[in-house]
């Protein structure tokens, strides 16, 4: 299912992918009797033999230069002539030269080609030919249909050779018309072949869709197994939308958006249907681009084609995709989709919200939730809702080549999930199974890419939809999706000798806290001391799969709203180090830091989509009120009583250990670490004096984990005036996960005239629970040459004598009297 805001490159290569599919069912015409040949080499040409009549088909590879051929038609018949003796055992055995009398001898687009009919004592050898291709005054090609060894008792007037499939002879015949066919009969009155006299039109079927979203590029795609009537008489186009009606006029065409694998409902009326007119050998083309209901029936039909062409192609086995499948498009709601194991269905048009029938990603995402509930073998898979979002939205980026899944979904170009940035179990576990799938989602596309990389597109492509399946039809949820992957990539029955691709699933599936508690891999920790950054840099060894090792970091940095600019760290050892270029005092920088691995991944510090950027203090301040909670400072507690003073123990996400000390602040630190549902809860300084200072900042340590702001929220007050609130998506996929202690500069100058209460609250919904507020060396510090007040404040609960040179490491935060625990 899509669910709120859709919760459920370049052009696809549509022709060429359904013309692949491999479909059952009847063709728009019956094909001929398949042939074989066999391949080979005669005289330095290349041939192809065909095995009925050990004629050479086709021979091509060399060249005979035949100077004047392309000018002197007569030229070109002696030079043919002269080629078909050299060749005659091979091209028509049997069968001498004479017998081939020219039926043609025309250039066209530059290639002269000169034709033969069969003869055998001067009566015509019914599908008995050869010809002969030049350019450039060389013959380089020859093709022949020739009859080998020909040969009837006795000659008659008026009569042709016909081969009698049956007894594999030769038998006088009289040619006859009747109806709309050419009827060859031998003497006793037997019919010994029938050739249609009508001739076909052939046109492709196309519909305008779009590319990716309906006001962006369009393609005229194919319309694969579509239904149609041409001249009136019902038609169903073949695998790349070929179809045909007799006679060469041009024919009235009524296509529609069905056919006997995809079938198109339009819940808000009638079917979509046009009068096309389609000439030979041309396509005929139908777009309803500026239609929002009729769009969405071309769109869906489209693109549920092309997801179960793909779908054939990993899961050939799969009897479901032979059968019908039912899509509603057009449904009433707002920014929905949804699936079930049989059917999907797609809402129409909102404010806020594209039709989602039009949009690409959402058809081939809710392709894959039946897809993977179709693929499960029962006793051994289940159905997972976080694991089925994730993979449906692998679906669609692979089918696109393209992470950012949705596009389109609010009328823009903009993503409504994205599998890049690395989501890892169990951190980023939520209340949305969207944004949870993000983990499995992210797995499956960091092992497409290295696939790709390591094996090239085609045998990567092979390889990652090998595991897909495999984790569709065995995987019961997310950490079972690891092993999963193991066993359909497995190819001895041995999973303790390792699998062809084992290193590469591990090191996709590591990052995202998928592959056990055994995983091992490079670690990075970033700290800070006064301007200078510090990566340090963990590559465990021993292991079966080498860990990735760091080649490069940089750190992307900015104050404000300014520029950003980009320093490169130098590695000295295990670490990486740079120091940041000189401030004013006061200066808060913000700052990234990128780590690029020798297997081309990349790793991003801080590792929380919804705080993407670490903060700096530059400078020396002056403490006003500092709480360092070595014991219960006494704050107020309103809402449900949550908050604790305790040693922290990594329940639920929260630390495993105090920043500095032993002792933090928090919400719920010894229970299971997990704020309530349906929580309200807050807690608050007494009045804090500030005056006297010219600017005023709050500072402390923070380890956060809550919920989209969405659906759960995080804030902090100052003087009654919000002054942070964790960041919300519509999509719900940006919980706030910290993963390390976190340093927080607040520039509270303008509240703190009077003086003020600091308040940190949490406000939660009924579904789904995080770690919450851990707080550590929490200051309100002062920016001017003025001294401190004498009382330092609520915040200070033993009148601690430190002083401003103790606050001037800023980002890092405060070197305090306990030992620091992490950065």
């Amino acid at each position: 299912m899509v669910g709120p805001m859709f919760r459920a490159g370049p052009a696809l290569a549509l022709a060429v992918l359904l013309t692949n599919a491999g479909f059952v069912g009847a063709p728009a015409r019956a094909p001929a009797a398949p042939r074989t040949f066999d391949v080979g080499v005669i005289s330095g040409w290349h041939v192809e033999r065909d095995r009925d009549t050990g004629v050479v088909a086709r021979m091509w590879g060399r060249h005979v230069d035949a100077p004047g051929a392309m000018l002197d038609p007569a030229i070109a018949e002696r030079a043919a002539r002269d080629f078909l003796a050299a060749h005659l055992a091979d091209l028509a055995p049997g069968a001498a030269v004479s017998d081939f009398v020219v039926a043609g001898n025309r250039i066209d687009g530059g290639l002269r080609t000169v034709a033969f009919a069969q003869t055998w004592r001067g009566l015509r050898v019914v599908g008995g030919q050869l010809h002969v291709v030049f350019a450039h005054d060389r013959l380089f090609f020859a093709a022949s249909q020739a009859l080998p060894h020909v040969h009837v008792d006795r000659v008659r007037a008026g009569a042709v050779i016909v081969r009698d499939p049956a007894a594999r002879a030769y038998r006088l015949a009289t040619k006859a018309t009747r109806g709309d066919s050419d009827i060859y009969v031998d003497d006793a009155g037997r019919e010994l072949r029938r050739d249609s006299r009508v001739s076909y039109a052939t046109s492709t079927l196309r519909f305008d869709v779009p590319v990716r979203r309906p006001t962006a590029d369009r393609v005229l795609a194919p319309a694969p197994r579509a239904n149609l009537t041409a001249n009136g008489k019902p038609v169903v186009t073949s695998d790349a939308g070929d179809f045909t009606w007799t006679g060469r006029a041009p024919a009235m065409v009524q296509p529609t958006a069905s056919g006997p694998l995809v079938v198109v409902t339009n819940a808000a009326g009638p079917p979509a249907t046009a009068q096309l007119t389609a000439q030979d050998a041309q396509p005929v083309d139908w777009s309803l681009a500026t239609d929002e209901l009729g769009d969405a029936q071309l769109t869906a039909f489209v693109y549920g084609m092309v997801a179960k062409a793909r779908a054939r192609q990993m899961h050939p086995t799969l009897a479901w995709l032979d059968q019908p499948l039912p899509i509603f498009v057009n449904d009433p709601g707002d920014c929905n989709a949804s699936s079930t194991a049989d059917e999907l269905h797609f809402v129409r048009a909102s404010a806020a919200c594209e039709n989602t029938g039009r949009l690409v990603d959402v058809v081939l995402h809710e392709f894959a939730h039946a897809l993977h509930r179709q693929s499960i073998i029962a006793g051994a898979g289940a159905f997972d809702a976080a694991m089925s979002e994730g993979i449906a939205d692998f679906y669609a980026a692979h089918l696109t080549g393209d992470p950012g899944v949705g596009r389109g979904m609010h009328f823009d170009d903009t993503p409504i999930r994205d599998l890049d940035p690395d989501r890892v179990y169990p951190g980023d576990v939520s209340g949305s199974p969207h944004a949870t799938g993000l983990i499995i989602g992210g797995a499956l596309w960091d092992l497409r890419g290295r696939l790709y990389a390591e094996l090239g597109p085609a045998a990567g492509q092979t390889a990652i939809e090998r595991i897909y399946i495999g984790i569709l039809e065995r995987a019961v949820d997310l950490p079972s999706t690891y092993t999963a992957a193991l066993v359909a990539d497995d190819d001895d029955g041995d999973l303790g000798n390792g699998t062809p691709h084992g290193c590469a699933i591990e090191a996709a599936f590591g990052r995202h806290g998928l592959a056990g508690p055994g995983f091992v891999t490079t670690e990075l920790a970033a700290r800070a001391d006064g301007r200078t950054i510090t990566v340090d840099v963990a590559t465990p060894t021993g292991g079966t799969c080498p860990p990735p090792a760091v080649t490069s970091i940089a750190i992307d940095w900015q104050v404000g709203d300014g520029p950003a600019s980009t320093l490169a760290m130098a590695a000295q050892g295990a670490a990486w180090s740079a120091e940041l270029p000189d401030q004013p005092a006061g200066t808060v920088v913000t700052y990234r830091i990128t780590a690029t691995l020798d297997d081309a991944s990349t790793r991003v510090l801080p590792d929380n989509r919804a705080d993407p950027r670490y903060q700096l203090f530059v400078g020396a301040a002056t403490p006003i009120a500092c709480e360092h909670f070595d014991g219960d400072p006494g704050w107020t507690v309103t809402g449900k009583p949550e908050w604790e003073v305790a040693a922290p123990a990594g329940f639920g996400g929260d630390p495993a250990a105090a920043f500095s000390g032993s002792l933090v602040l928090g919400t719920d630190l010894v229970t299971n670490g997990l704020y309530q549902p349906n929580d309200d809860t807050a807690i608050e300084t007494p009045p804090i004096d500030a005056r006297g200072y010219s600017r005023v900042h709050l500072q402390f340590r923070r380890w956060l984990g809550v919920e989209d702001g969405n659906a759960d929220t995080a804030t902090i007050d100052v003087a009654g005036t919000e002054v942070w609130r964790n960041a919300a998506s519509p999509a719900l996929d940006l919980d706030h996960v910290d993963k390390e202690w976190r340093f927080v500069d607040v520039d509270i100058t303008d509240l703190a005239a009077e003086p003020f209460t600091i308040r940190w609250a949490l406000a939660s919904n009924g579904l789904h629970e995080l770690a919450g507020w851990n707080l550590d060396d929490v200051c309100v510090v002062g920016l001017d040459p003025a001294p401190p007040p004498d009382d330092p404040g609520c915040c200070s609960t033993g009148g601690d004598p430190r002083g401003p040179a103790v606050l001037a490491l800023g980002v890092i935060g405060l070197t305090l009297r306990r030992r620091r625990r992490s950065a």
